[in-house]
């Protein structure tokens, strides 16, 4: 497995942003539970890979 090194940025309370992403995560958690619960009432098995093994770029 290749190591590869990513850019972390922290954004504290005080970040002009902070509010804009904390609420585009909760929106996306949100968003990853409803399509597991949908899959599965339908029979359908969810798969989730984690970006970073599947992606070559780095943010």
């Amino acid at each position: 497995m290749e190591a590869s090194r990513v850019e972390r940025h922290i954004l504290y309370p005080t970040h002009p942003y902070y509010h804009m992403f904390d609420e585009y995560c909760f929106r996306a958690k949100n968003v990853y539970n409803q399509l597991q619960y949908k899959g599965e009432q339908h029979g359908i098995r969810v798969i989730v890979t984690e970006e970073s093994y599947t992606s070559k770029c780095s943010f």
